[in-house]
Parts: C-alpha cells; structure tokens; sequence
C-alpha cells in the first residue's frame, strides 16, 4: 500500500508490465450496503468521466488501465519521478527566504495552474478538491509537465457559483499550506483570466469567487470575535484568546474556560437564590399577620404582586385553552366540509353510472326490437 486517505487506498505496482496505480475505494459500514453500493459507483463513474474529459481538454492526468466496480477499484498510470506541487513550493521556500524571489520562480507554475482551471471550467468540469497535493510537476525545472490527479470529488457543472467555489478550495489550501504567497495566488489569478475565452463568464466568476470570500470573512470575523471576547452577566469575567497557537490547543482551552464561566455562573446563581431564601426567612420573623415569604410552618404565602402575577398567568392559560378549542373547531369544520364533499362526489359517480346503465339498457332493448 503507497497510500491512504478519506475515501480510498492506494496500491502501486504493474498492469501487463506498466507501472499503474490501482485506487480502491472502502466499504463504508456505517451505511446500507445498496447505498454504499450505489454511491461508490456514481463516485468512481463521475471520476472516471472527468479524467477523460481533462484528457481530451489537453490537461495532463493519468492514464485510466481499467475499472472494476466489483471492488470498487480503478486501475490508472503511475506518474513516476513526479513530485507534488506542494512539496516543490515548500522547496523554494525553503531555499529562498526573498518573498519576491519566490514569487518570480514560481511565476511560471502559477501560470501553468491557472492555465489548467481555465480549461477545466470552459468545458464545464469541477474538480472539487482543488489542493497543491493534487497536482503533480514532472521533468526538469526550465521544462516541468503538470499533471492532475484524484478527481473523486468532480462533478459537471456550469454555474459561476460551483467555479467559484472551486477556486475559493483552492485559494484557501494553497495560503494555508504555503504561507506568504499572495502573489503568486494572484499570478494563477490573471493566468486564469487571461487564457478564459467568454471573458463574461470569467467576470461573473471572479466576481462569484469576491462574494464567497466575503462569505468566508464574515464566518472567520464572527468566530474570531467570539473566541477573542466572551463575557457573562453575572460574573463580567472575559476569555481572552491567546495568540500562536495550534488549532487543538485553542479550542481544548477554550472549552475549559467556558466551563469554568458556566460553573461560575451556576455557584453564583445557586448563592443567590440562596440570599434571597434566607432574606425571605428574615421577613418571616416579623410577625404572623405580615406575610412576606416563608411564615413560621414553612408553608409559602403570596403577596399582593405574586396574586397579580398569578392572576395574569390564569388569563394567559385560558386565552391559550380558548384558542386551542377555537383551532379545533375549524379543523373539525374542515373535516366535516370534506366528507361532505367525497359523499356528493360519490353520489354524483353513481348517479352517473346509474343514468349509463339505462342508456345501455334502452340501446339493448332497441336493437332486440329492429332484430325481432
């Protein structure tokens, strides 16, 4: 096995004597096997279909041998000496700490990919996985071949709204994987806008990509506020979030702190029901003709304003029960209207087969007449 990922396992080794790649495709337990089964072919159909159409669109992709829907596996070529782009990037980077010199060598390859997804979208085909790790470099650094691959997400679409999201995919995993390469995100850009022939299309798509990143903004603005700035009421203590740090960590010292808020909030809560119980108590003591609270057999008393609080909760209660009994008034009303309804239909249908049957009578006995 050379290979695993989320959806399938990758075998290396040879086809009639050509080094190929087989991709095997897991059965998924957790679903019913007629639609796992289902599923897993519409999968494999859709990724053999985009293959072959990159293919006969002049993208370079691997070369499918044979499929086999019994195991869910596709045979394809194996891209030797190939390296993934996400690798020769990280290898720039690393020899060159210039932002600008990184840019200008990687200028060409920028170039290459736009020129790729213009050809992709002009003939309508999504990849839906768009990642410097899908995408292949092979040859020498002047003379480099660019290849596609794992297209098990594809679809066919034509709307600037798939396009756009297509290369949002792909404009988020290229600067989170490679840090301080705007520029040359913006080089696959204009490669993009440049080799796309219905210039309209590519301004409703660009301008598709401008409102999904505005989409994207508003959702990283609101998280970010909130793990910035979280306050409670009653105890006016803020979490704060702390800068340089991992995902994981972030979000498992996150969940603490609220925690700690939450209990914070129910000791106070608790500690305060418990004044107010123990103030109520006091009043008790004042007499037995002053009912404020608790009386002396610890039996609960109202006041004026808990009687008036009642009284309006009682109105409420039968506003609500009259309204209740009003609604099921008129769906009886409307269910009595139906029978009504079906009962004529009915009487209607045989009153009508009634008044055919005579007419088929009277012919019968006409034609016994004229034969006698």
């Amino acid at each position: 096995m050379a290979a695993q990922g989320a959806e399938a396992k990758l075998y290396v080794g040879d086809f009639y004597g050509r080094p190929c790649v087989m991709k095997e495709r897991f059965v998924k337990n957790y679903r019913h096997p007629i639609l796992d089964r289902t599923l897993t072919n519409q999968r494999i159909k859709s990724e053999v279909r985009a293959n072959l159409r990159c293919k006969i669109s002049g993208i370079q992709t691997p070369t499918i041998y044979m499929v086999n829907f019994e195991t869910n596996s596709i045979y394809m070529e194996e891209i030797q000496d190939a390296v993934t782009v996400r690798q020769h990037i990280n290898t720039v980077q690393a020899s060159e700490p210039n932002p600008a010199s990184v840019c200008e060598q990687l200028k060409p390859l920028a170039e290459m990919i736009g020129q790729t997804l213009a050809k992709m979208h002009t003939n309508n085909i999504i990849h839906g996985d768009l990642t410097t790790s899908n995408m292949l470099l092979k040859g020498d650094p002047k003379d480099l071949s660019f290849f596609l691959i794992d297209f098990g997400l594809s679809s066919f679409e034509a709307s600037a709204e798939d396009k756009g999201v297509d290369i949002y995919v792909l404009e988020r995993a290229f600067l989170s994987s490679h840090p301080n390469s705007q520029d040359v995100f913006d080089c696959i850009l204009s490669a993009y806008a440049s080799q796309m022939k219905d210039k309209n299309a590519c301004k409703e798509v660009i301008s598709k990509l401008d409102e999904i990143r505005l989409r994207g903004r508003k959702r990283t603005m609101t998280r970010s506020s909130l793990e910035k700035e979280t306050a409670f009421p009653h105890t006016g203590h803020i979490c704060q979030e702390k800068p340089q740090e991992s995902h994981f960590d972030a979000t498992l010292e996150k969940q603490t702190a609220m925690d700690k808020l939450y209990r914070q909030q129910q000791n106070y809560s608790e500690s305060e029901h418990e004044s107010d119980a123990s103030s109520m108590g006091s009043y008790s003591s004042w007499g037995s003709n002053q009912s404020y609270g608790y009386d002396n057999d610890s039996n609960r008393t109202l006041d004026s304003n808990d009687s008036t609080t009642c009284d309006d909760k009682d109105e409420d209660d039968k506003g609500h029960r009259a309204t209740q009994k009003k609604k099921k008034k008129m769906m009886k009303k409307k269910k009595k209207k139906k029978k009504k309804k079906k009962e004529e239909e009915e009487e209607e249908e045989e009153e009508e087969k009634k008044e055919e049957k005579e007419v088929v009578e009277r012919r019968r006995k006409k034609e016994k007449k004229e034969d006698g």
